[in-house]
């Protein structure tokens, strides 16, 4: 009588090659979503308007000074959106950490340099991602005293806003810098070794390049435009591993592997 593992089908399980691509496109699909939700929210709650005036010297930036008619056009920062914001880019940030040792093990066969390489990137970009979310969450509640109608001008401590927000803003430009890095490195090992068709491969080497214009603050149109290439390249990715998997010679001697074993 066969045993369990004798009777399982070659390339089942967790730990084989297909179970690994279905578990890489589970962690790029809810990488995605979270980083969505951290996106939306951040749009909600209105940060960037908010620190924008700040940065440009408004009266915004000390309630005390509000005018009746300062407080009619000041943004208001919505701090539930802004703390679910930086609180969702914490959870993306551990997903991203399991994503680049999964990634790493489902492409290594194909080119262990580049599939190394762009695990690291994306640690990187999780570190710095989740740096950039505690740091976030430390001054969700100095923005939200920033409110018109409700601030507090003794309670609010600029001094650590004027400190703080700048450090998040470096971190999260830095870690979307390494995620495109990480994008270049798995793009370039697709287009190189054809684990998956070539121009996978090719899209992602542009989606990364474009994320680099982050850096480039006169033209953030290009911002969004990377950060959503990145995110549709990503579900992309997610949908041909779940369905399809990775093709060539190193998945077929993984099949051979697996049916020989079976047979023993």
């Amino acid at each position: 009588m066969p045993t369990n593992q004798e009777s399982r089908p070659p390339g089942a399980g967790l730990l084989s090659r297909r179970g690994l691509e279905r578990a890489a496109a589970v962690l790029l699909i809810l990488y995605v979503l979270t980083v969505a939700v951290s996106v939306s929210q951040r749009v909600s709650s209105n940060a960037d308007a908010v620190i924008s005036m700040m940065e440009q010297g408004s009266g915004a930036a000390d309630p005390a000074s509000l005018t009746p008619a300062d407080a009619r056009t000041t943004p208001v920062l919505n701090a539930s959106s802004y703390t679910a914001s930086q609180a969702a880019s914490l959870i993306a940030a551990v997903i991203l950490v399991a994503l680049a040792a999964v990634s790493y093990r489902v492409f290594r066969g194909y080119d262990r340099t580049l599939a190394l390489l762009g695990a690291f990137m994306f640690l990187g970009a999780a570190f710095l991602s989740c740096f950039a979310g505690v740091v976030g969450l430390t001054l969700a509640r100095e923005y939200s005293l920033l409110i018109p109608a409700q601030a507090v001008p003794e309670a609010v401590d600029y001094g650590s806003i004027q400190a703080l927000e700048p450090l998040r803003a470096l971190a999260g430009k830095t870690s979307f810098t390494f995620a495109g890095l990480g994008l270049l490195a798995f793009g370039g090992l697709i287009a190189w070794s054809g684990a998956l068709p070539r121009w996978i491969g090719g899209l992602g080497i542009v989606v990364g390049a474009i994320m680099f214009y982050i850096w480039i603050d006169a033209i953030p149109v290009l911002h969004r435009i990377g950060g959503g290439a990145y995110l549709l390249w990503l579900a992309l990715l997610a949908g041909w591993l779940m369905f399809r998997g990775t093709g060539g010679a190193v998945a077929a001697a993984d099949n051979a592997d697996n049916t020989e074993n079976g047979e023993r």
